[in-house]
């Protein structure tokens, strides 16, 4: 018999990068370990904190000197990148021989759905999830946490409340009771910077969003209040794609730390996710028809612009044109962004028929592009940007 609700696990790799130097070199557990920049420097930002350090203020994307002061007996150590991408890998296939379906969401952050396994209800998916975590933990020397609820959202607030090393099922039916008085920061797409627009609004906790009149959200949120409410409720509501359509397209967004309005800014942040939809894409051997841009302006207004390839495509420079093409069209430049999305549709794998292997003049922008996916997959998807004026790729036919 079909579960009567969509069944959802997120399980996150506590204190990742931490946990992997741990699992290279054990004499560090127990030691308050800090993974980022050099203090004696004075330069960089903390990437991840063991939970000794974080006891005595540390958070990451804080100053590495500042993180020195408040703990000035930490080991600081250097990210391991590739490292970091193997321990993910290999949790990953922990998670797939499990998950009948597994959606990484970050190197540290895995999506398991478990809605269409037989004869899985909640207990049982809740008994799978302590199961992977234990041989996680018993293989990989990593901790993790886990939520478990029946919307992806609902799982990632879950799964915040379980940390570190435990996890947290929410059961069908209590996921607007969970929420509630829960405070709106916690709310995922409400950062520090947006936090104090809605505490000064009156929304005070995550059931005002779905309690108060309607009135009272729209004027506020405008076109966005039933977005706000759905999801207070526990819902999963993308505001782009449905589900189903989701799992044949693949992309990458952002929420930025502060609302961005010099172009050169945001034509980076356009090309870093551009490039980084692009990868995913090649990665998996696919080929698109259509890219979506999704912009998201500083009071919560979200529109949206599409570009249709002359036919499909994978080229890392038609992607970012089509991508700097649709924002052009769209982006009112008298006002801030907070969020911009680049998402692929059309999604097909690649065929022979149509892949001109043989186009003279192409093949070193075809060998140099390769390397650059080589290159992102062993030490992360961030490890290689393109800089402004890369040759073009054989109209986006770039072997991948």
């Amino acid at each position: 018999m079909p579960p009567t609700s969509p069944i959802w696990a997120l399980l996150d790799l506590d204190a990742f990068y931490v946990s992997v130097e741990r699992a290279k070199d054990p004499s560090l557990e127990g030691k308050p370990v800090i993974v980022g920049g050099n203090p004696e420097r004075g330069r960089g930002i903390v990437a991840s904190a063991s939970y000794e350090a974080r006891a005595r203020g540390v958070r990451t994307a804080m100053p590495a000197a500042s993180a020195a002061r408040l703990c000035p007996d930490a080991v600081f150590l250097r990210p391991d990148f590739a490292a970091c991408t193997e321990y993910s890998r290999r949790a990953a296939a922990i998670l797939d021989a499990e998950a009948p379906r597994v959606l990484p969401a970050s190197i540290d952050e895995f999506y398991l759905d478990f809605t269409h396994r037989g004869g899985f209800d909640f207990a049982k998916t809740d008994a799978a999830v302590r199961r992977l975590r234990d041989r996680l933990r018993r293989e990989l020397a990593l901790p993790a946490s886990a939520g478990i609820a029946s919307s992806r959202l609902v799982a990632k607030i879950a799964c915040g409340k379980a940390k570190p090393d435990r996890q947290l099922l929410v059961a069908p039916g209590t996921e607007a009771e969970f929420l509630a008085p829960l405070p709106i920061g916690e709310m995922p797409g409400i950062g520090p910077k947006t936090e104090p627009r809605f505490l000064d609004a009156g929304f005070l906790k995550i059931g005002d969003l779905a309690s108060r009149p309607e009135g009272e959200r729209r004027a506020f949120l405008g076109n966005d209040a039933e977005y706000w409410r759905r999801r207070a409720r526990g819902e999963d509501v993308s505001g782009d794609l449905p589900d189903e359509e989701r799992d044949r397209s693949i992309g990458a967004e952002e929420t930025f730390d502060r609302d961005l309005a010099d172009p050169a800014e945001v034509d980076a942040a356009l090309a870093s996710l551009a490039e980084t939809a692009c990868f995913r894409l090649r990665r998996k051997g696919y080929v698109a028809g259509t890219l979506s841009l999704k912009i998201r302006y500083e009071d919560f207004e979200t529109i949206s612009a599409s570009h249709t390839f002359p036919e499909p495509t994978d080229g890392y420079d038609d992607i970012r044109n089509a991508a700097a093409g649709a924002l052009s069209r769209r982006w009112n430049r008298k006002r801030r962004l907070r969020l911009l999305g680049v998402r692929l549709t059309g999604i097909s794998e690649k065929n022979a028929g149509w892949l001109p292997l043989d186009l003279p003049g192409h093949e070193r922008e075809r060998r140099a592009f390769d390397a650059i996916d080589r290159i992102k997959e062993k030490f992360g998807e961030r490890s290689v940007r393109f800089a402004r004026g890369t040759p073009r790729s054989p109209r986006g036919k770039d072997s991948g």
